[in-house]
C-alpha cells in the first residue's frame, strides 16, 4: 500500500504538470482519461480511494505560492491571480478525475466515452469495489472539512457525476444517518433542504432547527417543502422557528443547544452570524420590507470596469448612461472612484476627468437624486432607423404623488367599467443593489402610459392601484412572462391579495402560440398538413428564415465571446445572465441569482455561501450521448407547428417586435439604474415602448386575424390564468 508520502509526491507531480484547459475541454476527453487514470492508477479498495481524495486536499490546502505551479498550469485561462483560485481548480480536478477513474474502471462498456476507435494509450485497471451511497456520503464529508468556499460547487460537480446519486429516497436516508451520528456540515445540510429532488423525503422540520445553528436557512426552500406537508409539519415548523426566537436572545440557550447538538465550543461571534441570519429569514418569511445592501465590492469592480470597457472601447453606451452606473457604484464603494478617474485619463478624456474629480460623492451608498444634467435635446418620441419609437399618440405620465397615482387608479376603474381593454404591463428594478425590490410599473392602456414610481411613491397607494388593475376582469394584461414580475412585486407588495390570483394576466408568446394554431380561413389544426405551421405561414412566411438568421447571429456572437474568453481566467467569468424572469434580459450581475446575497455560516471557515440552491438533475457522463440522440431524434420528429411553439416560446420582446412589427425594442437602457431621479428621457422611452409594445403587438394580431377570421378576443378568454401561492408565514407572529 503507497504510503501518504508517496501518494502526496506522485500526486503533487501530476497536479503540477496539468493542462487545465485540456483537462475541461469536451474535444480533448483522452487527456482527461489518462489524467485521471494516473492520479489514481494505484487504488484498488474504497479505502484507498478515500485516501487519495483525502491526501490530495491536503496537499491543494497547503499551496502558498505560485511558484508550485508549472508553467504550462500558470499559462492556463482557467489559473486565477490568487493562490485560492488556483486551489480551487485543484479540488476541482481532484473530485472530477475520481467520477472518471471509477466510471472508466466500473463500467463494463463503457459507454459514452466517445474513446477513440484506436487502441486506448492507458490500460483500465479494473477494481473489484463498488461505491454505495454511504461511500458517497463520506466524500462529501471530505469536501466539507478540507475544501474552502467551493464547498458547494464540488458537493453539486460530484452528485451530478454519479447516477446511484439520483436514487433520492436512499441519498437522503443515508444522510439522516450520518446527521443521527452527529455530524453536521453545513453543505450537506443545506444540500438537503435546498435542492428539491430532496423535498419529499424531509420528514422533519428539526432539520431546519440544526442549520440554523450552521448557518442560514434558504426561505423559498423551506416554504416550498412546508407547503408540500401536512398541517401538523407546518405547525411543528412554526414551532421550531419560535424557538429559534428563543435562542437568538439569549446567548445561553444558544450555547446550551450549540455544545450538545452541535458538539463544538460555541463561541460569542457564532451567536452574532446566528442571530443576524435568523433574523434574515424572518425578515423574508415575514415579506418585511427588506432594505437595499451594497453589490460585494468584487461585482462593483467588475460592472465598472465593464461599463467604461461599453463606453470608451465597445461605444455601445454614452457618457449619461455610464455617469449613472458610476456614481451608484461609487457611492456604495468609494474607493473605486480612483479606478474610474485612472481609466479616464488612461483615455484621455480630461472632460469627464474633471468633472469627476471635483464630483462629492454621498455617503448615502443608493441616494435618490444624481448630480447629472439629461442629454441635451433628448426626444420622447425621438426615432432610430431599424428600431420601435414610441407613437406620438402615447401620452406618458410619470406617476410619483399620490394625486398622480390616485388619477391612475381612477383611470383604471374607469377602463374596466367600459369593457374589453387591451393593458401593456412590465416592471423594471435596478441592478445595481442587493435585495432590489420594484422601481417601475408600466401600465399602457387607451392610449396613455402610466410609469408607476413604486420606489419612491407612497407605497399603500399604489398597493390599491395594483389590486384594481389585477382584479379587473375586463383589462387584458399582456407582458412577456408577467408571472415573473408578479412574483417581484410580490416582495413588497404581498399583501394584494390580487397579485396571487391575476384575471386575464397573459404571456404574450402564449397568446402568438394560440393565435397560430386557431382556426381561420386559411388553416384548419385538425386537417393541417406538415409543411404548414399554422397562421403564421400565412402571415409572415419568412418566420423560418427570420429565426434561422437570428440563431447564425447569436452563434456567431456566442463565438466570439468563447474565443476572447479563452484569454480570461474564468474566476472572472461572474457576468453571468440576470433572468428577470424576462427571456431577453441583460447580463448584468455575478452568479445564476443576480448579485450575491453576502450571508454568513457558521463552519470551520466561515466560507461565504455563494449559491443556496444546488441544482443536480444534470445527467451523467453516461447518460449523454443517449441523451443528445434523444433530443436530436425528437427534433426530426417535431411537426413544423411543434418548431414554432418552441422558437416562439423563447423569444423575447425585442424579437417579437422585429417578427411582428418590422423593428426590434432597442434594448440599451435595459438594465440602467432605475432608482436615480429624475428618470432620464431615454429610460421614460425605454420604460413606456416596454410596455406599450406588448398593445402594439395584440393590436397587430388583431388586425391580422380580421384577414384571417380569427377571433383574438375568444382567444385571450381561453387562455387559463395562473395562481401563485401566499406564504403562510406571512400571518404568524414567531
Amino acid at each position: 500500500m503507497e504510503t501518504q508520502q508517496e501518494i502526496s509526491n506522485s500526486g503533487t507531480k501530476l497536479l503540477q504538470s496539468i493542462n487545465a484547459q485540456k483537462f475541461f475541454n469536451k474535444n480533448h476527453p483522452e487527456y482527461a482519461r489518462q489524467f485521471s487514470f494516473e492520479l489514481y492508477k494505484t487504488v484498488n479498495s474504497k479505502n484507498q480511494f478515500f485516501n487519495h481524495v483525502n491526501h490530495y486536499f491536503d496537499y491543494i490546502k497547503n499551496l502558498n505560492n505560485e511558484n508550485n505551479l508549472s508553467g504550462n498550469f500558470s499559462k492556463s485561462r482557467f489559473n486565477g491571480s490568487k493562490v485560492t483560485s488556483n486551489q480551487k481548480l485543484f479540488r476541482k480536478i481532484v473530485v472530477h478525475s475520481f467520477y472518471l477513474f471509477y466510471d472508466m474502471n466500473k463500467s463494463e462498456k463503457n459507454r459514452n466515452l466517445d474513446l477513440p476507435k484506436k487502441k486506448s494509450s492507458f490500460k483500465k485497471n479494473k477494481i473489484n469495489f463498488s461505491l454505495e451511497i454511504s461511500d458517497h456520503i463520506t466524500i462529501l464529508e471530505i469536501i466539507c472539512l478540507k475544501a474552502h468556499d467551493d464547498k458547494n460547487s464540488l458537493i453539486k460537480l460530484h452528485m451530478s457525476n454519479f447516477e446511484l446519486l439520483k436514487s433520492r429516497e436512499h441519498l437522503c436516508s443515508e444522510i439522516y444517518n450520518f446527521i443521527n451520528s452527529g455530524k453536521y456540515y453545513f453543505q450537506i445540510l443545506n444540500f438537503m433542504l435546498t435542492d428539491k429532488g430532496n423535498f419529499p423525503f424531509v420528514n422533519s422540520p428539526k432539520l431546519f432547527e440544526k442549520l440554523a445553528f450552521l448557518g442560514p436557512i434558504h426561505a423559498k426552500s423551506l416554504e416550498e417543502i412546508v407547503d408540500s406537508k401536512d398541517e401538523t409539519f407546518f405547525e411543528d415548523t412554526v414551532k421550531i422557528l419560535k424557538q429559534l426566537r428563543c435562542y437568538m436572545e439569549n446567548f445561553d440557550l444558544f450555547e446550551d443547544f450549540y455544545t450538545n447538538t452541535i458538539r463544538r465550543k460555541a463561541k460569542p461571534e457564532y451567536f452574532y452570524i446566528f442571530r443576524e441570519n435568523v433574523k434574515n429569514l424572518f425578515t423574508r418569511l415575514k415579506r418585511e420590507n427588506i432594505q437595499k445592501e451594497p453589490i460585494p465590492m468584487s461585482t462593483a469592480s467588475i460592472q465598472l470596469k465593464r461599463h467604461l470597457k461599453m463606453r470608451y472601447h465597445q461605444k455601445i453606451i454614452d457618457n449619461h448612461y455610464l455617469n449613472d452606473v458610476a456614481y451608484i457604484i461609487i457611492c456604495q464603494h468609494p474607493s473605486l472612484k480612483s479606478t474610474l478617474e485612472n481609466f479616464l485619463e488612461k483615455e484621455k478624456d480630461y472632460e469627464e476627468l474633471g468633472k469627476w474629480k471635483s464630483l462629492p460623492i454621498e455617503k448615502n451608498p443608493f441616494p435618490q437624486f444624481f448630480p447629472f444634467e439629461d442629454k441635451t435635446g433628448d426626444d420622447l418620441y425621438a426615432e432610430k432607423p431599424g428600431f420601435l419609437a414610441l407613437p406620438n399618440a402615447i401620452q406618458v405620465k410619470v406617476c410619483l404623488s399620490n394625486e398622480e397615482i390616485t388619477e391612475a387608479i381612477m383611470d383604471i376603474k374607469n377602463a374596466n367599467k367600459a369593457g374589453f381593454t387591451i393593458v401593456g404591463f412590465d416592471c423594471e428594478w435596478s441592478p445595481f443593489s442587493a435585495n432590489q425590490n420594484v422601481s417601475l410599473i408600466q401600465v399602457s392602456l387607451n392610449n396613455i402610459c402610466y410609469i408607476i414610481d413604486a420606489a419612491y411613491g407612497d407605497r399603500e397607494l399604489i398597493g390599491k392601484f395594483l389590486e384594481e388593475l389585477f382584479s379587473a376582469k375586463h383589462l387584458i394584461k399582456l407582458g412577456i412572462k408577467p408571472k415573473g414580475d408578479i412574483i417581484e412585486l410580490l416582495k413588497t407588495f404581498y399583501n394584494v391579495d390580487a397579485l396571487y390570483n391575476p384575471t386575464h394576466t397573459l404571456c404574450l408568446t402564449e397568446l402568438i402560440r394560440r393565435f397560430n394554431v386557431a382556426d381561420s380561413n386559411h388553416f384548419k389544426m385538425e386537417n393541417s398538413v406538415d409543411k404548414i405551421a399554422g397562421n403564421i405561414d400565412f402571415i409572415v412566411p419568412n418566420w423560418r428564415d427570420f429565426f434561422s438568421e437570428f440563431n447564425i447571429k447569436k452563434n456567431t456572437k456566442e463565438k466570439d465571446k468563447k474565443d476572447s474568453g479563452s484569454k480570461k481566467n474564468i474566476e472572472n467569468k461572474t457576468n453571468k445572465e440576470k433572468s428577470k424572469n424576462h427571456s431577453d434580459r441583460c447580463d448584468q450581475n455575478e452568479d445564476t441569482n443576480g448579485v450575491l446575497e453576502e450571508e454568513h455560516h457558521i463552519d470551520d471557515d466561515y466560507a461565504s455561501l455563494n449559491s443556496d440552491i444546488l441544482n443536480t438533475t444534470e445527467s451523467s457522463t453516461n447518460d449523454k450521448c443517449e441523451n443528445e440522440k434523444q433530443v436530436k431524434k425528437e427534433k426530426e420528429n417535431l411537426t413544423e407547428t411543434n418548431k414554432f411553439d418552441k422558437v416562439i416560446t423563447c423569444t423575447g420582446l425585442s424579437r417579437l417586435c422585429k417578427l411582428i412589427l418590422g423593428k426590434e425594442l432597442e434594448k440599451i437602457e435595459q438594465c440602467s439604474v432605475w432608482d436615480r431621479r429624475p428618470l432620464r428621457i431615454s429610460q421614460i422611452r425605454y420604460a413606456a415602448l416596454d410596455a406599450e409594445a406588448s398593445r402594439m403587438i395584440f393590436l397587430k394580431l388583431e388586425e391580422w386575424g380580421k384577414d384571417l377570421n380569427v377571433d383574438l378576443k375568444k382567444i385571450v378568454f381561453d387562455c387559463s390564468n395562473f395562481t401563485l401561492k401566499k406564504s403562510r408565514f406571512i400571518s404568524v407572529e414567531f
